[in-house]
């Protein structure tokens, strides 16, 4: 047993680490290395996914999202990131509202789905969702979903920061959809 009540290698995977000599690179260089590292670090962590959903100016419009975090329990607050460049930031700036449902493992194709490839029109044909819900569409049968009132937004590098008030929640009782290391995974 380690020091720390671990059997050794029992519970924790080999620590890869990278050693970056900044003489060695230039700053941009070392920068984009950063970045790489930090993407690749990040994929070994398993995240909830969960959809962000906004009532758009003809249809709904959605995306697969993990960057999301909770703020505050008083108030409620959720945060989710989104990228400039996609039509959901338009619709949350518009809108001044979004939806995010955690999936189960049940809906691990919405997931798919919603990560891209497919028209907005055509990523609401999967999954059984209520398209009237306040805040955004509501995919019925996630784990959790909160409908939120943009309250603040920050911007930073390619995304901005939305910081939503809660003002709904629903919840089910099933196992959440994670995602790590570009698959998803389920809980056992």
């Amino acid at each position: 047993m380690s020091e720390k009540g671990f059997a050794e290698g029992a519970c924790l995977p080999p620590l890869h680490e990278v050693v970056r000599r900044a003489s060695s690179t230039s700053p941009a260089e070392a920068a984009m290395n950063l970045s790489d590292d930090l993407r690749r670090a990040l994929r070994q962590v398993a995240s909830s996914v969960a959809i962000v959903a906004a009532h758009g100016t003809s249809n709904p419009i959605g995306m697969t999202a993990t960057a999301l975090s909770v703020v505050s329990l008083t108030p409620p607050a959720l945060l989710v990131c989104v990228n400039r460049t996609c039509q959901l930031h338009t619709a949350i700036l518009e809108r001044r509202a979004f939806r995010i449902s955690y999936l189960s493992q049940a809906q691990s194709e919405v997931a798919s789905v919603f990560g891209g490839g497919r028209a907005q029109e055509e990523r609401f044909a999967v999954g059984s969702w209520d398209l009237d819900a306040a805040h955004g569409p509501a995919l019925r049968g996630s784990l959790a979903s909160f409908g939120c009132s943009l309250s603040s937004q920050l911007d930073h590098g390619t995304h901005t920061i939305f910081v939503g008030t809660v003002e709904d929640v629903r919840f089910g009782s099933e196992r959440p959809l994670l995602y790590r290391d570009g698959a998803y995974c389920r809980v056992v």
